[in-house]
């Protein structure tokens, strides 16, 4: 009892250790710019910089403005100089007085009303409401004072939220609404149409319906829900510039959550390609099943179990501030896509990789292992088309799983980049002569922020999708004519103790 009290402790304070995806928008004496996303909508999208720390009669200059706007300027760096060169090495013309000294381009429409330019003091606050959608960057001037820092509030018209994740977390109500509705749906039908009210009777359900309902949709509820919850406390109790450890940790244990769930349905679905619920069960009786083999189920429980924990390690070390875009928030972890990601984490990001193939490439070998067992088992006396009944929902079940996530997913993906194509061709500006590299600076802003507002909610849409399909097919394929495995307690059948070895299964099945 001892040993597991100990290792969920350890389990719950790494991600304190080593840090958890937090990164607070605050400026301070080393930090000099920060940007991030803003939607705007009924104008209560906004920014706003506290100056409520800094020392009395200091005023710090302070710039805000929409990041694509930077062409319109002659003399405002790009954001990747200014956060790098900050405080010392700025042009020494950029500041006039409490302001930025701004110098528009001849050939621009710039309009003052699109940026603030001002200052923040111990008695003052900067706030801007954002004319637009889009990401918006704020510059200061030096800080002196090495212990001063100036939080940034980017405030979106829904809330605290990154925008991915509230891609998430709008769509997760519903998703969560319609799983508890279809729970109930197929669970009332079990009841209404297979045992009636005499939940003694379920065991005359195919065992996988049963799994369907109670080892996919359920754990799914449960998982989402907590999910739903974490972002819940995210989106309207945490600002960008606070740091909360426990709705830190919360946070990274729902995203661990939801992986871990993805790597425990394929390993009911590895056990499923292996016969579990058709052939084999692991107790009980029955007239044309045997027992699942201990030391089979032990390797593959034993695999998984050593699966999270490479996950949860990869988690671990993914889930810090990105070292290569520090200037940037409000997208996610964008310290995975790090170029100077430690070795560890991309020997961990190959071992997730692995396992994952290595569990598709298992599932379909014993598919194929299966269903000419499952061919070979003799037909019910009382239903003679009964075995063919199995292998043909066996198969269809296999390329439910195999095959429908495949073209969903394409489909969606299909749909996300046109969408993210049309965006790019209507926001990219023309190439200003001479500054090519402020030129690429904003257009990948802008291909950042068109793939998380293009993209990302055709692939979310895609998965539901196919997940909500995929568990209607599946109770229903086996729930008609009760195919597959049925648990009968009252007989006792030594076919059960049956090795496979004594079924002649050739290779021409």
């Amino acid at each position: 009892m001892l040993i597991q009290a100990t290792t969920v402790f350890i389990t719950l304070l790494l991600p304190l250790i080593y840090g958890l995806d937090v990164n607070p928008t605050v400026l301070n004496s080393k930090s000099g710019a920060i940007c991030s996303s803003v939607q705007q909508h009924k104008g209560k999208g906004h920014i706003k910089v506290h100056g409520h720390n800094l020392p009395q009669d200091v005023k710090v200059p302070t710039f805000i403005f929409h990041y694509p706007d930077l062409l319109n300027f002659t003399n405002v760096p790009r954001v990747e100089s200014y956060y790098k060169e900050y405080p010392d090495n700025l042009p020494k013309d950029l500041f006039s007085g409490d302001k930025f000294n701004i110098v528009p381009e001849e050939r621009s429409d710039f309009n003052e009303a699109k940026v603030f330019n001002g200052y923040v003091d111990s008695t003052r606050d900067a706030e801007f409401i954002v004319p637009q959608t889009g990401i918006y960057c704020v510059y200061i001037g030096k800080v002196d004072d090495a212990k001063a820092t100036i939080p940034v509030v980017f405030k979106n018209s829904y809330g605290n939220l990154d925008y991915p994740s509230y891609l998430i977390y709008s769509q997760l109500k519903y998703v969560i609404i319609a799983a508890i509705c279809l729970f109930v749906y197929l669970f009332n039908y079990i009841l209404r149409f297979k045992v009636g009210e005499d939940f003694k009777n379920l065991d005359s359900i195919s065992v996988i319906s049963k799994a369907v309902i109670f080892l996919v949709l359920t754990p799914y509820i449960l998982v989402y829900i907590y999910y739903w919850f974490s972002l819940f406390l995210r989106n309207n109790f945490i600002n960008s510039n606070q740091d909360s450890m426990l709705v830190g940790l919360a946070s990274f244990v729902s995203e661990f959550l939801v992986q871990a769930y993805g790597a425990y349905t394929h390993g009911l679905l590895l056990l499923f390609s292996m016969g579990y619920g058709v052939i084999y069960y692991h107790n009980g009786n029955s007239h044309h099943y045997r027992l699942f083999p201990r030391k089979t189920f032990g390797k593959v429980v034993g695999f998984l179990v050593v699966y999270l924990v490479v996950l949860y390690a990869y988690f671990l070390l993914v889930n810090h501030p990105s070292e290569q875009y520090p200037y940037l928030s409000g997208f996610g972890n964008l310290g995975s896509l790090d170029e100077s990601s430690s070795s560890w984490s991309s020997v961990l990001a190959s071992l997730v990789g692995l396992f994952s193939l290595i569990l598709f490439i298992l599932t379909m070998y014993n598919y194929f292992q299966t269903k000419k067992t499952i061919a070979k088992f003799p037909p019910s006396a009382n239903d003679p088309d009964s075995t063919q009944r199995v292998v043909g929902a066996f198969r269809k079940s296999i390329l439910i799983f195999m095959v429908l996530p495949i073209v969903v997913g394409i489909i969606g993906g299909v749909i996300g980049a046109v969408n993210m194509v049309r965006g790019l061709v209507d926001t990219i500006p023309d190439e200003p002569p001479n500054r090519l590299d402020d030129y690429e600076s904003v257009l990948n802003f802008i291909a950042l922020e068109s793939t998380f507002g293009s993209l990302v909610q055709p692939v979310l849409v895609s998965q539901w999708i196919y997940f909500f399909t995929a568990v209607v097919a599946i109770f229903f394929i086996w729930i008609k004519d009760n195919n597959g495995l049925i648990i009968d307690r009252n007989v006792n059948d030594p076919i059960e103790y049956a090795d496979v070895s004594q079924f002649d299964v050739s290779d021409s099945e």
